[in-house]
């Protein structure tokens, strides 16, 4: 049969329609199958959530289910850490599948790994050539399926395509305050940011790439074009943070979560609100004569968050009896009557009561009630008479000279208000920080090595902050706050630390 010309026209976009659903299709297979692959590598499970089985290749005893995952001695990026002695095999597959030497120790060779190789090794314990894995390396109880799964995710494993690095650039995301009314302020963050990475690029960026600032726009969840890490704006809108913990994107704020939750990829300079409620909670009962201290924790019902006052009572109460009270099932000459008849000397204020705060202190001064309020924000209250105290996560005294020397000279490039100026040394902190864990990185930077690197960081060079840096179970880089006393408060006191443990 003849096809006519118009025939072919239309012949021509189903045959491309077809081809590149298949493609699409194929792609999503494989997607599925790294991602069964990662749960068997970082959780130890199976797809169904059942922990993996195992026994120890030397004893041939049963393991834990805490043990058998591979990421414990393997590393998110499968090339082996030290640790108790031991330094597990590099298994990406770019290694297994030549002929790899091993230690000298051993001194012996083995014939490139294939698929069917690969299963032997994780339930059998034999190499290639038939030897025997050392005697740590766990004996698995795995189907030929879900081995394919494996070793789908460890191929891909060390791939940094699409991960917002190439040979000349690193990508780096900002995600400003999601709010419109805020929208000078975001712009003179991205020209400040940007004229730090200009300057760090004009000195010949990092192993020869330069940093690109990308502005991920107010409320945005997806990355396009995709970036290695994010640096997060605290006003920004939570879904950035939970995109980038979906989509695995390290990602650098000045505070923690409020709630005082981590995620691997969640990284911060300062305690969040969970962590100082604990540091004021400390600092209230230090001054509490009474045997057993009370602390009061009040909240607006409709502006604080309900997670948040959960965490904060959890956060306060090792420490004192805690009290909440809302004030919207409460007026503030109710609550001052509660509180007075208790006995309670301390009040945690959360945020989202700023509003009601002239009217409970006006409460407070007819009922001759004199307590010490707690901020756990850095907020700007001028009514003269009350006892006050606030959380500042760094003052002016430990600002080092360089770093108000490079704050000078960028600030130049973005004007910023004076009430402003702990907010951007803030972002200026996260960017050093930042800057230097890609150069620890290393040229073969990507996302789950930055998250390495960063969790070995420990002294770091924020310039500006009591720091205990980061680990594997630390995402925050603070060992504490400062308590310091609220702007026209009677009460004077010297700054003071305060830790958050």
């Amino acid at each position: 049969m003849r096809l006519m010309p118009g025939r072919l026209f239309l012949l021509r976009p189903i045959a491309a329609f077809a081809a590149f659903t298949t493609a699409f299709a194929a792609d999503a297979q494989t997607s599925s199958l790294r991602e069964r692959g990662r749960t068997l590598y970082v959780q130890g499970t199976h797809a169904d959530g059942r922990p993996l089985t195992a026994v120890a290749g030397g004893s041939g005893m049963s393991l834990p289910p805490a043990f058998v995952a591979c990421v414990n001695c393997h590393g998110y990026e499968a090339r082996g850490k030290t640790e108790g002695g031991v330094t597990p095999s590099d298994i990406r597959w770019d290694t297994l599948a030549k002929p790899y030497e091993l230690a000298p120790g051993g001194g012996r060779r083995h014939a490139p790994y294939d698929e069917a190789l690969f299963l032997a090794a994780v339930t059998q314990g034999r190499d290639p050539s038939g030897h025997s894995l050392d005697p740590t390396m766990p004996r698995y109880q795995l189907s030929a399926a879900e081995a394919s799964d494996l070793l789908a995710y460890l191929k891909q494993i060390g791939n940094n395509a699409g991960q917002g690095v190439t040979n000349d650039v690193i990508r780096i995301g900002f995600a400003p305050p999601d709010n419109p009314a805020l929208g000078a302020q975001a712009e003179a963050d991205r020209l400040f940011l940007g004229a730090l990475f200009d300057d760090l690029n004009r000195q010949g960026g990092v192993f020869r790439r330069r940093i690109e600032l990308t502005n991920l726009g107010s409320g945005a969840e997806n990355f396009a074009p995709p970036v290695l890490a994010v640096l997060v704006d605290d006003d920004a809108d939570a879904r950035v943070r939970s995109s980038c913990e979906t989509r695995r994107v390290p990602f650098l704020a000045v505070t923690a979560r409020a709630d005082g939750e981590r995620s691997r990829y969640g990284f911060a300079l300062y305690p969040g609100c969970a962590e100082r409620v604990r540091a004021l909670a400390r600092y209230a009962v230090a001054r509490d004569r009474s045997p057993n201290p009370q602390l009061a924790v009040i909240y607006s019902a409709e502006r604080t968050p309900r997670a948040l006052v959960e965490s904060a009572v959890t956060a306060a109460r090792p420490l004192a009896a805690v009290k909440p009270i809302s004030l919207k099932a409460k007026k503030t000459d109710e609550v001052v009557e509660v509180l007075r008849g208790a006995g309670i000397g301390s009040a945690l204020l959360l945020p989202g009561v700023e509003n009601d705060f002239k009217q409970l202190l006006a409460s407070a001064e007819r009922r001759a009630w004199d307590p010490l309020f707690l901020w756990t924000e850095a907020v700007d209250h001028h009514a003269a008479g009350c006892r006050a105290v606030c959380v500042q996560s760094a003052p002016p005294a430990d600002l080092s000279t360089e770093t108000l020397a490079n704050y000078k000279r960028w600030i130049g490039k973005a004007p910023v208000a004076e009430g402003d100026r702990a907010r951007r040394f803030g972002l200026l902190a996260s960017a050093n920080v930042l800057t230097t864990a890609l150069e620890n990185a290393g040229r073969e930077v990507g996302r789950e090595r930055l998250v390495e690197t960063l969790e070995s960081m420990r002294d770091l060079p924020d310039g500006f902050t009591r720091s205990r840096g980061f680990s594997p179970r630390r995402h925050t880089a603070a060992s504490g706050v400062y308590v310091v006393p609220l702007l026209a408060s009677r009460y004077r006191p010297d700054p003071e630390w305060v830790p958050i443990d």
